[in-house]
């Protein structure tokens, strides 16, 4: 169990690294989560960033998730639109992605992966007079995403313990830790928020992708203006549709 943790996340910090990497070139996605319920048809867009000066084209693809071959498949379901995007210097364009899972579908989660890559783009040289073939980018984005069959009841099942406030000895920073539980059979992406007496949201963060079935320790550096006493309830939310989760009354 904590080699199979290990290798998890020894993958997350290698596709993390990856986003960083191309974000300095010129791809750049504003979210990498899927987390639809697809019983009913699940859709969700993305947008894509050209951050270069060159016009770049990518091919969207749809691809089973291999990593283990533990994870139920969902690739079938799970259309794309456009498949084929021509993105001008520093504009953005919109990805389109929608799964619907065939009736009877067992609950669960299912995963996909959704594979963007560069297409060379013909330019037209002033100086020569021909037609140019060039890539900004030379390894392809790999991004993997989940949806889920069934209700997970996130409401119920997800849980928050052992809340407290320290402060960092070295920063002289307030830390906000405790530990986040998913029960359910589905994974999801959580953000919380601190709230005073009359509800004001003095801070939130993104605490990441929960895994079904697992619980995650938060270790959240805060403002350094953030004064504990004036908090009063602790919000968890869907980081995705913004849908409140849990609130927990301090």
């Amino acid at each position: 169990m904590i080699l199979k943790k290990k290798r998890e996340s020894l993958l997350f910090c290698t596709i993390l690294f990856i986003f960083l990497t191309i974000k300095g070139f010129a791809f750049e996605i504003d979210s990498t989560a899927f987390e639809q319920r697809i019983d009913g048809g699940g859709y969700r867009e993305f947008s894509l960033n050209n951050r270069s000066e060159k016009t770049v084209r990518y091919k969207i693809e749809i691809k089973e998730d291999e990593r283990d071959g533990k994870q139920k498949d969902m690739s079938k379901w799970v259309e794309v639109y456009p498949k084929v995007m021509t993105i001008p210097p520093l504009q953005k364009r919109v990805l389109k992605v929608f799964a619907k899972s065939p009736l009877e579908t067992p609950k669960g989660e299912y995963g996909f992966r959704l594979i963007i890559t560069p297409l060379n783009v013909p330019t037209l040289s002033e100086k020569q007079g021909k037609i140019q073939v060039n890539s900004s980018i030379d390894f392809i984005p790999v991004i993997y995403m989940y949806g889920h069959v069934g209700d997970p009841e996130f409401e119920k099942n997800i849980e928050l313990e052992n809340s407290q406030f320290t402060v960092d000895k070295k920063t002289e920073r307030v830390v906000y830790s405790g530990v986040v539980r998913n029960k359910s059979f589905a994974g999801i992406e959580l953000g919380i928020k601190f709230l005073t007496t009359n509800s004001t949201v003095v801070e939130g963060k993104y605490l990441g992708r929960i895994r079904r079935n697992s619980e995650k320790l938060v270790d959240i550096f805060l403002s350094k203006d953030f004064i504990p006493k004036k908090i009063k309830r602790i919000v968890i939310y869907d980081a995705v549709s913004l849908k409140k989760i849990k609130q927990i009354e301090l």
